[in-house]
């Protein structure tokens, strides 16, 4: 069978596990703790469709699309689609709240993307998002949690199967009272050390810091 029920059965011990952790008080000990649906590691297409807590074998392959709630629980976060999902799916442009339906609805969680993406759950009611041609777009206010959590932009770095095909929308079609917060861009690399940081004085001829040319083989100096 394929599609959604194989997707499924991909997880067996999920399903055993799942039953065990509800008759008794603490998860098995040796096992990763999940709470709604996550694809499943290494990321490879296959996907995990349990709404409720249960645990794997593996833990996550990359955590950048997840958030771990104090319990340990680790929550997917990112585009679902992105990852394997086949289902009701949502299309948002940039920065939202989350609806996620296995995050604590007692505090506000933020997904960070940047430009077009999915998810499976469809964004709040209310005048705080905007749906213009399909794709949902978040004008409220953020929260002070938006920026507190400002490290979860790595989730931008992470990758997609090469069958994904985001939401057909760039920026250019923002509805109007968009704006596109404003998100750090990642840190530049630091320069390489000097001869006086480390301490070398450097060869005659050249300066400090300055590489040397090394020669090949053929006997000329490679630059």
């Amino acid at each position: 069978m394929g599609g959604w029920f194989s997707s499924v059965v991909v997880a067996p011990l999920a399903v055993g596990l799942l039953i065990a952790a509800a008759s008794t008080p603490a998860f098995a000990k040796g096992v990763t703790k999940y709470r709604g649906i996550h694809p499943l590691p290494p990321h490879g297409g296959q996907f995990c469709y349990l709404a409720l807590p249960h645990v794997h074998a593996k833990s996550p392959s990359d955590m950048r699309v997840y958030r771990t709630l104090p319990d340990q629980q680790n929550v997917f976060v990112g585009d679902d689609l992105a990852l394997g999902y086949e289902g009701e799916k949502h299309a948002y442009f940039g920065p939202h709240p989350l609806s996620t339906p296995a995050l604590p609805s007692t505090e506000t969680f933020y997904c960070y993307i940047r430009g077009p993406h999915y998810h499976s759950s469809a964004p709040a009611a209310g005048p705080s998002f905007v749906l213009k041609d399909g794709v949902a777009w978040y004008v409220g206010a953020f929260g002070p949690e938006f920026e507190r959590e400002k490290h979860n932009l790595w989730i931008n770095d992470s990758g997609a199967l090469p069958t994904y095909q985001a939401p057909k929308a760039t920026l250019a079609d923002a509805p109007p009272g968009y704006h596109l917060p404003v998100l750090a861009e990642p840190p530049k690399p630091p320069a390489p050390p000097t001869a006086a940081a480390t301490g070398k004085a450097a060869k005659p001829g050249t300066k400090a810091g300055t590489p040397t040319s090394v020669k090949t083989k053929a006997g000329k100096a490679a630059p």
